[in-house]
Order: structure tokens, then sequence, then C-alpha cells
């Protein structure tokens, strides 16, 4: 494993993504390298053209439809339960 890569977030950044990874179910550490992997594997599949910030909003995050989304009407497809049957994450 590479060393590790120190960045600085306000309070509430963090907090946000601590929120985040947890309603997951999975450590920040890996909602991080997840998102950066998924940026680096659009960046090169663009062909080195992105948007900054990303544009989120204009990706489908899920194949789910809204029937099929969590509580809340979230749409992740991770969440407590798949981090427990997907430990390889």
């Amino acid at each position: 494993m590479e060393a590790a890569l120190p960045i600085r977030l306000d309070k509430d950044a963090k907090k946000r993504l601590q929120d985040v990874a947890r309603t997951l179910g999975i450590s920040v550490s890996t909602l991080i390298r997840i998102l950066i992997t998924s940026f680096v594997d659009e960046f090169e599949r663009s062909g080195g053209n992105c948007v900054m910030p990303p544009r989120w909003q204009t990706y489908p995050l899920t194949d789910k439809t809204p029937k099929e989304r969590g509580k809340n009407g979230s749409i992740n497809t991770l969440g407590p339960d798949s981090a427990k049957r997907d430990s390889g994450i």
C-alpha cells in the first residue's frame, strides 16, 4: 500500500463525508478511494476531458428506479447490508 495522502477538510466537509460513509456502511478511506478511482477512470475514458467540479447530478449514481431505492429515497447501491455482504470493498 502506498503512503497516505494528507488532505485538509473543513469541519463541515469532514462531517458530511463521514455521514455519507456511515450511510453506505463503509469507511471514509474506502469512500475516498472509490471516488478517486471512479473520477480517474472517467477522466481517462473521456480522453482527458472533465468539468470541475464534477457535475454529479448529470450522471446516474445508480441504475435503481425510485421504487427500488433505499430509505428516504436514497440512491446508494451500497449500504449497511451490502457492506456486510461485500467485505472486499
